[in-house]
């Protein structure tokens, strides 16, 4: 499989791509689902945070061997996993903020968690799956001119083919299972199939979660998603008012969200309150 930089994006690079303002799927779903202030520290005001969290350079670890392993058709799932090892303490060494472990588990524990994982998720991929391409980029309007909401950029994990049927993967690590309202409402299927609409020569027909569970025998869950031109239609009215809210300078906190516990910025957010507030912003985003 190639990186075809061609296939959505143009002939730009992702951080080309992101040079201009835009949304990101995880941008755009920071300030809708998770927390506006977190957003707020993270893409406004630039604050510093306070630790990089283990799931972060996890996730980062285990995307970067499997695309290496896709890369390599060849390669054996030993390979692989060695280079998930490899992945996980360089970006843990260069990790800035350095990296924060807690409930996570200590190095040896991710490291020994995210081999078996691996080992898994590889092992059960269906043979006759061709990946097309990974690390695809891409960047679509959302709405029309009169719409006036900053692109989406972004990337697909990878492009794969099976019985003349292309979709895209995504592929998640998480602590359990996940439940079918997660499918359902996921924002990230709308944001990519949206995506996949708008270069319809691709023929991009679908789009799937691969997940592959932190538990101690790691199970490998796949989740097909489906979208109709209403989410499409929901979304760009979720980005016109989100854009509305920061230029506006109006911001909340979500206490006692789900995010909470792990924040970064949760330091930040406990004196938010007694700073004052900017007023009239400009949209300069960065993914």
């Amino acid at each position: 499989p190639g990186r075809r930089r061609d296939m959505i994006g143009g002939n730009l690079r992702l951080d080309q791509l992101r040079r201009r303002p835009h949304w990101s799927y995880s941008s755009l779903n920071l300030f809708l689902n998770v927390c506006q202030l977190q957003w707020t520290f993270r893409y406004v005001w630039k604050v510093r945070p306070a630790f990089t969290p283990a799931a972060v350079a996890f996730g980062a670890a285990f995307h970067r061997a499997c695309a290496w392993a896709f890369a390599r058709p060849g390669a054996g799932i030993a390979e692989a996993a060695d280079q998930f090892t490899a992945f996980l303490a360089a970006g843990c060494r260069s990790a800035d903020p350095e990296v924060r472990f807690d409930g996570d588990g200590p190095l040896d524990v991710l490291e020994a968690l995210g081999r078996r994982m691996l080992e898994a998720y590889l092992a059960s991929r269906d043979p006759a799956e061709r990946v097309l391409a990974t690390g695809i980029p891409f960047t679509v309007p959302l709405g029309g001119p009169a719409d006036g909401c900053m692109p989406l950029v972004g990337e697909f994990d990878m492009v794969v083919e099976c019985g003349g049927r292309r979709e895209i993967v995504d592929i998640k690590t998480s602590a359990r299972r996940w439940p079918e309202p997660r499918v359902r409402l996921d924002l990230q299927p709308t944001c990519y199939l949206l995506a996949a609409a708008g270069s319809p020569e691709e023929r991009i027909e679908g789009f799937r979660f691969d997940v592959v569970t932190k538990t101690k025998v790691p199970a490998v869950e796949r989740y097909p998603a489906v979208r109709d031109p209403d989410r499409f239609r929901r979304l760009v009215g979720c980005a016109k008012v989100a854009e509305e809210v920061i230029r506006r300078g109006l911001f909340l906190p979500a206490d006692q969200g789900h995010a909470c516990p792990d924040c970064p910025y949760g330091m930040a957010c406990q004196g938010w309150h007694r700073q004052e507030v900017p007023g009239d912003m400009t949209l300069e985003l960065a993914a």
